[in-house]
């Protein structure tokens, strides 16, 4: 294949990859000309590799030692005084006092070198213990992937998948490439750590996207690399490999920010006096030297060139005195001094320059989920319908907390619909939690945010029970004692269009029963009929009732809660004495779904949260007395970080959510450069669905434009371009750092105010 073939091939290759989420399916395998059944041949996949190259993304060389050590030699004070010494080493070579003092001659260029050495080596230390430290925290990519290849099913290294090549997938693996899906089955993908978004997203491989700028958000008929598959199984082709990935452009936005790396306002302040005080020492050495020339011709100095020599290391003396030799190695410790009390509260400090950088600080740009919240997804509130036909509203703790208010065993057991939603929230679920055998104390996770919330919920509702029998090495005793007493007959997995999954269990009561659940709004409207009211009676749903319901959900969702309702079915007819086998058969069908779920009993509706960390309200309040703005910066939608924006009193009583919280698409929407900064200007403090763009925009245009001193919070891939371009880069592989990182930053603020 010729170059100019080759090239041609590329291009194809990135305008399919761009577009594969405008087309359908078959016409993107019809483009990568594949079939689906057999997948690539061996020579293709050959032909493919040598024109695409392997499916990684460029690494850079670890930085060595040597080049660690010459950094710390390219400060300008640094680089007077190793001129100093030089020079100093040199007159007391060819000046003839070495014949006469000896090694005294060199002590003055000795410990200059040795202040110089000292200073490089706590430098070079911090840098590589850093290094080390971050390495460990950066194994987030899949080794390998299965794929359909002459026929035949293949597991393959990541590095080997190239453009065409048919991938399968399921429920814990991550995508290898970024892939156009063609079939899916009840799929969920956490796209996290490439948007920040806090929910698994639904993917829909019929879905044709026709939105022009589409966001990795909007292209629900894609998977990408790097991303994690929750539930569900896929199908897809790959579009995009290594460079021409989602991760690749993260990738490319990551050089360009290192590229464009401002300077910290330390290193800024010791250039500019650095080149001060080279400037004065010269002019001082000059003057010294030149006011002396009529003295050369002195019989007591010899010759003329041996006068001229004397009054030149008499000028270098006047120079080498001036320059604070001690100042780098100070700095140096008292940054390298409180590098190790961050370090006490799990601070990595990557460059010594950053400590002091703190203090500067006017701005941070925090990511919210993990870092303003627990990234811990919890049901924080239960209501159902009394008699009345009031909202009965039971608040339920966060956290490791167990409590919910008014609740106790006496209404458990006389209140018949609560023990019906521990019911589903227990068996209606895919979700799993277990401890940590390696860590104790610590849980283990599996299905999404939401259903482990339901899942916890059931717990908490077990502490209640009377019947219930609690095992403490066993973290789901609740769930498990309710699965053996109702064991299922069937499940109808979750669908994207009807929002809500159910199974029919075998009721301990006697019977054949339909537990289901889904966003509450949708249960209410095509699925119910009916509600329990707290007495245990049952009433049909009029229009009063609806309405009452709908006004709480929509309170609920008012607040940033994502509402998921219960209903359950007593008999299905056709279905209670069915067998198994011909009750997976129709659950394998969708088109039943519609006769089992209608006509179902409304119960009530749980309200879902990633709720704020305790601590971080009084963290942004302190940060306002310090002078230092905050902004919230999220992929999640804008009515979920506003209301988190509001708990925190990050927008406050008064403020308009419509001027000071934009999206992505909006910022995007003010066309010129001027409007944005004027928007920045009026103190926007919330952006969400945003891209990794947008954050290096929102950064740069900060930095530059507006000559703030921005921090920058993030734990995921695409918060790592902003990351590198910030003043400071704060990244959270485990916990945040956010609420010491902003009591230092007051802590150092009012001292200095105090020294003033």
């Amino acid at each position: 294949m010729s170059t100019k073939d080759r090239e041609d091939s590329k291009e194809r290759i990135v305008e399919i990859w761009k577009n594969a989420h405008s087309v359908n399916g078959d016409e993107v395998l019809k483009q990568l000309d594949v079939n689906p059944k057999t997948g690539l041949s061996s020579e293709e996949v050959a032909r493919r590799m040598s024109v695409y190259g392997r499916n990684e993304l460029p690494k850079k060389p670890p930085k060595s030692v040597w080049e660690a050590i010459a950094e710390q030699f390219k400060d300008i004070l640094v680089l007077i005084l190793l001129g100093a010494a030089v020079v100093s080493f040199v007159i007391a070579l060819l000046g003839g006092e070495a014949e006469e003092e000896g090694i005294k001659a060199f002590v003055e260029p000795l410990v200059i070198l040795l202040i110089l050495v000292a200073n490089a080596g706590i430098g070079v230390w911090q840098e590589m213990s850093a290094e080390k430290a971050l390495e460990a925290l950066m194994m987030l990519q899949t080794n390998y992937t299965r794929v359909r290849r002459n026929g035949e099913l293949q597991k393959i290294s990541v590095g080997e998948v190239v453009p065409g090549d048919i991938c399968l997938l399921e429920g814990g693996d991550k995508v290898p490439a970024d892939i156009r899906a063609l079939e899916a089955m009840a799929l969920k993908v956490s796209q996290a750590i490439l948007t920040g978004e806090s929910e698994p997203i639904n993917k829909e491989p019929k879905e044709i996207i026709k939105t022009e700028n589409a966001t990795c958000q909007d292209k629900i008929n894609m998977l990408f690399s790097a991303t994690e598959i929750i539930t569900g199984q896929a199908t897809g082709v790959v579009v995009g490999t290594g460079m021409n990935t989602e991760l690749g452009k993260i990738q490319s936005l990551i050089q360009s920010a290192s590229e464009s790396q401002r300077k910290t306002p330390l290193k800024e302040s010791l250039e500019r006096f650095g080149t001060m005080l080279s400037y004065i020492v010269a002019v001082i050495c000059v003057i010294s030297w030149l006011i002396n020339i009529p003295k050369f011709s002195d019989p007591g100095h010899g010759t003329w060139f041996q006068a001229a020599l004397f009054y030149f290391k008499i000028s270098v003396s006047l120079a080498v005195a001036a320059v604070p030799e001690g100042l780098p190695a100070v700095i140096t410790t008292c940054l390298a001094l409180a590098t190790g009390r961050m370090a006490k509260i799990n601070a990595i400090i990557r460059n010594l320059s950053s400590v002091e950088t703190l203090g500067c600080t006017t701005v941070i740009c925090s990511d919210k989920t993990g870092t303003l919240t627990l990234n811990d997804m919890t049901v924080i509130e239960f209501n159902y319908f009394d008699k009345a036909n009031n909202i009965v509203n039971h608040e339920v703790s966060s956290g490791k907390e167990d409590s919910i208010s008014n609740m106790n065993k006496e209404v458990f057991e006389r209140v018949d619909l609560i023990r019906q939603c521990a019911l589903i929230s227990a068996l209606c679920n895919d979700a799993r939690v277990k401890f940590n055998p390696d860590e104790k104390g610590k849980l283990i996770n599996v299905g999404t945010p939401t259903e482990v919330a339901i899942r916890n919920f059931a717990r908490k509702l077990g502490l209640y029970d009377p019947s219930g029998k609690k095992n403490e090495s066993c973290y789901e005793w609740y769930a498990e004692q309710l699965e053996k007493e109702n064991p299922q007959a069937v499940k109808f997995p979750f669908t994207r269009d009807r929002k809500a999954m159910s199974v029919m269990v075998d009721s301990s009561k006697g019977g054949r029963i339909l537990l289901l659940k889904g966003a509450a709004e949708v249960i209410l409207e095509k699925y119910c009929s009916k509600i329990m009211l707290s007495d245990n009676s049952i009433t049909t749903i009029t229009s009063e009732v609806r309405g009452s319901l709908m006004k709480s959900i929509g309170t609920s969702t008012s607040k940033g809660l994502r509402c998921i309702a219960m209903a359950v079915r007593d008999r299905v007819p056709g279905y209670t004495t069915m067998r198994k086998e011909e009750l997976e058969r129709r659950a394998a069908d969708v088109e039943n779904y519609r006769e089992v779920e209608k006509d179902c009993t409304f119960l009530g509706y749980v309200g879902i949260q990633d709720p704020p960390r305790k601590e971080v309200k009084s963290a942004i309040a302190k940060c306002k007395e310090a002078g230092i703005s905050v902004i919230m910066i999220t992929g999640d939608n804008k009515d979920t970080a506003s209301a988190i924006a509001k708990k925190l009193n990050l927008l406050e009583r008064g403020d308009d959510p419509v001027k000071l919280s934009l999206e992505g698409r909006e910022f995007d929407a003010l066309d010129t450069k001027e409007a944005k900064i004027q928007k920045l200007k009026e103190h926007v403090k919330v952006f969400s669905r945003v891209e990794p763009r947008h954050k290096i925009e929102l950064v740069t245009y900060l930095q530059e434009d507006l000559n703030q001193v921005v921090a920058m919070t993030g734990d995921g891939v695409n918060d790592a371009p902003a990351l590198k371009l910030s003043l400071i880069h704060i990244s959270e592989p485990t916990r945040p750092l956010y609420i010491s990182y902003a009591v230092f930053c007051l802590k150092k603020k009012k001292k200095k105010k105090k020294n003033k």
